[in-house]
């Protein structure tokens, strides 16, 4: 049998097309970085007065929004694709906004305050990013979704002085740390 008929052989070439455009059809690294240095943007403002952070954040959303959706567009098209990007993930995105949104109305009405809000954010981005790890089939979303739910819920369970601040900068760290190591690992062959 040559080694070209090898079925292990074929089985190993199919898996590892199969891998690859799956890479190639998810665009985890943009918006990763994109919403991770928007996050610092939040936090450097949030340093300041936290008085318009909820203002700059969904200025920021409508922004990135777009941005992303161009991206994922144009890489579509880049890849063959072609058409616009995936319609669950603007589903999802809109939803956790809203519920966030919610979320942030009941925690501030009941008194929550700065703590309530950060720790309720920080989870509800986890379950967002549990979501995609499931569809992209991705440990490193599903690592990044926790790691930012771990870092939301602790400081706001010690409720340092800056808290928004901190907690912002935490996000923004974990996203752009693993929108880089996303990126790299489109650039391996």
């Amino acid at each position: 049998m040559d080694a070209i008929d090898d079925p292990a052989e074929r089985l190993a070439e199919i898996d590892d097309v199969r891998r690859r455009t799956r890479a190639g059809l998810y665009l985890s690294w943009f918006p990763l970085v994109l919403y991770g240095v928007v996050s610092l943007g939040a936090a450097a403002l949030a340093a300041v007065s936290t008085k318009y952070v909820g203002a700059y954040w969904f200025v920021a959303w409508i922004v990135c929004f777009v941005a992303v959706g161009r991206y994922a567009a144009a890489r579509a098209d880049r890849i063959g694709l072609g058409g616009s990007p995936n319609r669950r993930y603007t589903r999802l995105w809109i939803g956790f906004f809203v519920v966030l949104f919610v979320a942030i109305t009941v925690a501030v009405n009941i008194g929550g305050g700065a703590p309530a809000i950060v720790a309720t954010s920080s989870v509800l981005l986890c379950a967002v990013y549990l979501v995609i790890a499931r569809w992209e089939r991705s440990m490193l979303m599903a690592f990044l979704g926790i790691a930012v739910a771990v870092s939301g819920v602790t400081l706001a369970a010690l409720d340092p002085p800056y808290l928004v601040a901190l907690a912002n900068l935490a996000i923004g760290v974990v996203l752009i740390a693993g929108g880089l190591y996303a990126r790299s690992l489109e650039e391996r062959p």
